[in-house]
């Protein structure tokens, strides 16, 4: 007769400090990655910043270029951890606890002290080795990317013309404010599905091309005040005659004051900024 073959039960509960560990290293990916964005954003606008004549700085499109780098230093240690994670792959282990054949699989603690040898062929030597090399690869290629995010871009100017540079930081086009043709000062909804309301300034040049600096695009946005901006949009708009300055969304105007929380003198300047 064969003889009974014995159940491998999955893996044991990880232990206290284990769980511990995962939880750890999981949030520390994730805040590498977060952070890796916002010193992506910082560098780009010191750049931009460089420039005293710079007021509002935008370009979306180049900042494509850090989601390489922030995929290899957040999400592929995320989804491995948290693969580990799931499948209960001990770090330390329980102490005291036999792990392996017969009762559990042939996995054992990262740091056990007596684990036994794995033997392992050539050719998963070689697969393993392979699969380092081209995971580095990848990683240091993602990395050299990382700097063209912080070149492209397009700046608005107190003196209201627009530079636009490319992710090499090379300036490719240069507009004067002779070459605006129309101002349009809009309220449109931004945010997440549009959350919320905002406004923006739209300059179209005489060439066609189009240009938006919505409130997060001026320097410091509103983290540095309503002031700052009405003001610099303010000053935007005295720059043109009035045959030149047009306006959409007036009847939005309550929601952005009140998504923004002005106060008196704030929500006087912004209605001013529609009239």
């Amino acid at each position: 007769m064969r003889k009974a073959k014995k159940d491998v039960h999955p893996m044991p509960e990880l232990a206290f400090w284990d769980h511990c560990i995962y939880i750890f290293l999981i949030i520390v990916f994730l805040a590498l990655g977060v952070g890796l964005l916002f010193v992506t954003f910082k560098i780009r606008d010191m750049i931009a910043m460089q420039d005293p004549l710079v007021i509002a700085v935008e370009d979306p499109v180049s900042l494509l270029w850090c989601i390489p780098a922030v995929f290899c230093v957040m999400i592929i240690p995320f989804a491995f951890l948290a693969t580990c994670y799931k499948e209960r792959r001990p770090i330390f282990g329980r102490r005291n606890f036999r792990y392996g054949p017969p009762t559990y699989p042939r996995i054992y603690p990262l740091f056990a002290k007596k684990k036994p040898k794995e033997k392992v062929s050539q050719y998963v030597r070689k697969h393993r080795r392979f699969t380092a090399m081209a995971l580095l690869a990848v990683f240091l290629v993602c990395l050299l990317l990382l700097p063209l995010s912080f070149y492209g871009r397009k700046c608005l100017r107190s003196d209201a013309s627009v530079n636009v540079y490319n992710m090499y930081n090379a300036e490719t086009k240069h507009y004067t404010k002779t070459d605006v043709k129309k101002v349009v000062f809009d309220t449109y909804r931004a945010g997440s599905k549009g959350s919320y309301w905002s406004v923006q300034v739209i300059l179209t040049m005489e060439n066609g091309k189009s240009y938006y600096f919505g409130v997060p695009d001026f320097v410091d946005g509103s983290s540095g005040g309503n002031y700052h901006w009405l003001s610099e949009m303010t000053k935007i708009k005295e720059a043109f005659p009035s045959e030149q300055v047009y306006y959409s969304g007036e009847n939005k105007i309550n929601a952005v004051i009140a998504r923004y929380e002005m106060n008196q003198e704030e929500a006087a300047l912004f209605r001013r900024l529609f009239s």
